[in-house]
């Protein structure tokens, strides 16, 4: 994130691929906790629900950084949506992170 992040402020190379593991990233969090949930039942993880939850994550990410874009420009914080303004610019941008 902090290189994505550097790239975003000086202009430097990104790569679309490190930008969305970097989103995908972000909410390991989430996934750890489900995972301890599933032990904590004793029930193996289901692997249909585990893919869900971490499309809802991702799109969680990306709903709070659309939400979150001036401030995390501000502060110099990982937003995928400013990586990808960075990548392909302002014209471009939006609708390469809709397909996202």
């Amino acid at each position: 994130e902090r290189r994505l992040c550097g790239a975003c402020l000086d202009g430097s190379s990104l790569a679309r691929a490190d930008i969305e593991e970097a989103s995908r990233l972000k909410s390991f969090d989430y996934r750890v906790m489900n995972l301890l949930l599933y032990s904590m039942r004793c029930a193996p993880p289901e692997e249909e629900h585990l893919k869900f939850l971490a499309a809802s994550e991702v799109l969680v990410e990306v709903g709070d950084d659309l939400t979150d874009y001036a401030e995390d420009v501000e502060r110099n914080s990982f937003n995928v949506y400013r990586c990808f303004l960075a990548l392909y610019g302002a014209d471009r941008g939006p609708e390469e992170m809709r397909s996202f």
